[in-house]
């Protein structure tokens, strides 16, 4: 496309501020704010002349929950992939070892997870997880993460919150948990992915199942 009579355009300098200019300015699209026939349009612009806040706040609460107390603990290392649309599935694998001092047991663990993300995407990278009990009872079996995940570029940052699963397991019914349960947190566990995502944040709620095997003790 061509221009023949285009003619260069000087913009106008910016004009420095005159003392106390800009909070006439602000106290007058303030008071259009609060009154008048267009309020939102002083309010947007009121808006937009302030610097957004980049901050996550994630609030909630699990009833009841208590951190499950033990003289043992488990540390779990491994790799995990997943993808969800809102509902998603995710896999890890890796090595555990289970102190129980003054030995420790050393074995490998696999899991398989199905739960919903508010979000659309997937990912593949590492984990790490501690968890406040012996691996035959925390590791192994039922349980639900609760993860809050960040992205940055294309890497994910993850925590997460590790509970126990109801009496029973989370099958046949895992909405539907027998009254009087009081859920535990069993662990904590950080993760770094690497992918795609529509979001730049999101929590997932992932009920899963894992299978362990001792190799050696130490």
């Amino acid at each position: 496309m061509q221009f023949p009579n285009a003619r260069p355009l000087r913009l106008p300098r910016v004009k420095p501020n005159v003392w106390g200019e800009e909070t006439v300015l602000r106290e007058a699209l303030g008071a259009g704010a609060a009154v008048g026939p267009r309020a939102s349009f002083h309010r947007s612009v009121l808006n937009a002349a302030n610097d957004p806040p980049a901050s996550l706040s994630t609030t909630g609460t699990i009833p009841g929950a208590r951190i499950l107390t033990s003289r043992d603990w488990t540390l779990a290392e491994g790799l995990t992939a997943g993808a969800g649309a809102g509902t998603a599935a995710a896999v890890s694998g890796g090595v555990y070892v289970w102190f129980h001092l003054p030995h420790a047991e050393v074995g490998l663990f696999g899991s398989i997870s199905i739960g919903f993300v508010v979000n659309v995407g997937f990912g593949g990278g590492g984990m790490i997880m501690l968890l406040f009990g012996p691996a035959p009872s925390v590791l192994a079996g039922d349980s639900i993460t609760v993860s809050v995940d960040v992205g940055v570029d294309v890497l994910t940052f993850s925590g997460m919150l590790i509970i126990s699963a109801p009496p029973g397991g989370l099958l046949p019914s895992p909405s539907s948990p027998p009254s009087g349960w009081v859920p535990e947190i069993i662990g904590v566990g950080i993760a770094i992915t690497a992918g795609w995502s529509t979001l730049p944040a999101d929590i997932s709620v992932m009920p899963g199942r894992t299978w362990t095997r001792p190799i050696g003790s130490i």
